[in-house]
Parts: C-alpha cells; structure tokens; sequence
C-alpha cells in the first residue's frame, strides 16, 4: 500500500491521551511538548477565538477528538503548496499551489512591465 500524501496524513495519529478529556495540562505536553508546555495558557486562548474546542464543565476537559477535528480542518484550509512537498511539486520547481512554476510567473511580470514602459514612453514622446 503506497504511503498518503503529506497533506491526507493525520497529524495526530501518534499523540494519545490518557483520556477523551484530557485537561489543560496534559495537552499543552502532548501539543507543545514539555519544553514548551509552559506557553500554553496563552495559546489556548487565541485558539479558542479561532474555535479550538473549550473546557467541558461537566467533564473538566477538553475533547480529544474536537480538537484533532480542529488541527485537522485547520490544516485542510491551507494550499496544498504549503502543506506537503510531492514529486510534482519539486518536478516543476516552486509552483506556490498553481499549475505555473516560478519562471513562468517572472516572464509573465517582464512582459508586464515592458508594456507599462512602453505606453509611459508613448505618452511622453511630444507630437509633431
């Protein structure tokens, strides 16, 4: 069976809780890992602007498949150029999530700016 593309794998495969509603501090070590689990109160609560699933005042957690759900769909929302690197991406160079690559762009770019240069030129060439 041929591996999923980057942007098809779940990132949260490999993480598991020690329950469906891990609190706060349990997900800022599984999220952040322990070096970094000291930012998290701050995190969470951009995150929860944005969605990111509150604590359950009848479970006293957060739920864990809510919040995979979030990553999740947070990621899908992104181009796809962002999110993985394919064989097709590096075959045609940096194609920034569009069937051009970067030369195309560049040439496309010169021959705007030759056009602009030349009606600037025309309009300022006196009449006689």
């Amino acid at each position: 069976m041929a591996p999923r593309p980057m942007s098809e794998r779940r990132i949260f495969s490999r993480l598991e809780p020690s329950c469906h509603w891990p609190d706060d501090k349990e997900l800022a070590t599984l999220i952040l890992g322990p070096k970094r689990a000291h930012m998290w109160p701050a995190i969470v609560k951009a995150e929860e602007k944005a969605g990111f699933p509150r604590v359950s005042a009848l479970y006293g957690g957060r739920e864990w498949v809510a919040i995979v759900e979030f990553y999740e769909r947070r990621r899908r929302s992104l181009p796809q150029a962002v999110t993985s690197l394919t064989a097709r991406d590096d075959r045609e160079g940096e194609n920034f999530g569009e069937s051009r690559n970067l030369a195309e762009w560049r040439a496309e770019q010169a021959a705007r700016k030759a056009k602009r240069l030349a009606a600037a030129a025309a309009k300022a060439k006196p009449k006689t």
